[in-house]
């Protein structure tokens, strides 16, 4: 360790960047200073406070070591913890103390056994006014909409929203929120409280099968000269027939197409709907309505059905069998999309598995010259609106 303590300045940061674990990096910290401001700037950008104990001991490191608090860039809360109301007010002061801080999350991921939503607005406010990214993952708020105003009202520079609620109304002024281009929500109906803002990417929750699906359309067309990146998640209502959900689907996407020619990313998740709708002959029918998107560079078709625990339920997908089916019907799709440069579909049956040599979504690519290839697995995720 001494020897690497006398490495030139800028072989730091790479080294640091490629360690696969925290241990390494507080061993590193005690080799010299500028191991320690490396290995602490890895170790404190994003952090991420997984149950109610590590909350506690992270506040606690933020209050007494001041040369620790530039460093965060992210962090992420749990949603529930336990603290007492010294113990909110000692997080509300630490959170005040990240004069770099960009993003704000709060995950379930992030959660233990505790049921306590311990967050109320005030906690949040005293963040720094830089704030871009504000993930809210908590559902119910026992100091109602009003503080909420405050907040937003104090971070006019965020542009990557989260919001978890199910109202068709929230607490977020648009006059307030004038950066806002990213959102994530459940309720698609909030979309047209966001009119006057030019939305470029949005991943909705869920949207229902049938006259829903239109109405969803007709809502996303007023972000027609600026939506690029879409993410929906379609479900059918019980009891409806699927060649009628499929048709829903399918008028819808024509909707789609024809109201947003800025669209390059589309990530559809539908289930056995979707998967119906490309097996063997209603398949032309969902290709042509995706046909309409004159810009459209990248779809995923997510075909895996969260009820289930296991993906043998897709055993009679024909062209999931093999690679060489798989890539014919990417084939003929990209033939009557000639803009569309990947193509995603899956995930695999276990059945399947054997004969690609792989598990996931397998996902083509067209090079130049118009030949398709098989790029890889899960190259494309539910994530990949946000990002690519």
């Amino acid at each position: 360790m001494a020897d690497l303590s006398r490495l030139p300045l800028d072989l730091y940061r790479p080294i640091v960047s490629y360690l696969p674990g925290n241990h390494d990096l507080l061993t590193l910290c005690a080799t010299s200073r500028e191991w320690w401001f490396e290995s602490h700037r890895a170790l404190f950008r994003h952090v991420k406070l997984r149950g109610g104990n590590r909350l506690k001991s992270w506040t606690k490191t933020i209050l007494n070591s001041p040369r620790i608090t530039p460093l965060t860039h992210a962090i992420t809360l749990p949603t529930r913890a336990t603290l007492t109301q010294s113990e909110k007010v000692a997080l509300a002061e630490a959170l005040s103390k990240l004069v770099n801080l960009q993003e704000l999350y709060i995950s379930h991921t992030m959660t233990l056994c505790s049921l306590d939503a311990y967050i109320d607005p005030w906690m949040l406010e005293c963040c720094t006014k830089e704030l871009r990214v504000f993930h809210n993952e908590l559902e119910e708020f026992e100091a109602g909409f009003e503080a909420y105003s405050l907040f937003f009202g104090d971070h006019p520079q965020i542009s990557h929203l989260y919001w978890a609620r199910e109202e068709d109304t929230t607490p977020i002024d648009m006059e307030v929120l004038r950066n806002l281009t990213i959102v994530h929500l459940k309720n698609w109906r909030v979309l047209n409280i966001l009119s006057p803002r030019r939305i470029s990417r949005i991943r909705i929750g869920t949207v229902h099968a049938g006259l829903e699906i239109s109405a969803f359309a007709t809502s996303l067309s007023q972000f027609k000269d600026s939506l690029t990146h879409l993410s929906v998640t379609i479900r059918d209502l019980t009891g409806m027939r699927l060649d009628y959900a499929m048709f829903s689907i399918t008028t819808g996407l024509r909707l789609l197409g024809n109201s947003l020619p800025k669209l390059r990313f589309l990530y559809l998740s539908g289930g056995h709907i979707l998967k119906y709708a490309l097996w063997r002959a209603q398949a032309n029918q969902l290709v042509e309505a995706l046909s309409t998107f004159r810009g459209l560079d990248t779809v995923s078709l997510d075909i895996s059905e969260p009820r289930m625990q296991s993906h043998t339920w897709l055993c009679d997908m024909d062209m999931l069998e093999d690679p060489a089916s798989c890539r014919k019907f990417v084939e003929r799709f990209m033939e009557s999309c000639p803009r569309l440069h990947r193509l995603a579909i899956g995930p695999l049956g276990i059945h399947c598995q054997k004969k690609w040599g792989g598990s996931g979504s397998p996902c083509y690519v067209r090079r130049p010259g118009g030949r398709v290839e098989f790029e890889g697995f899960d190259i494309i995720n539910s994530d990949s609106w946000a990002g690519m």
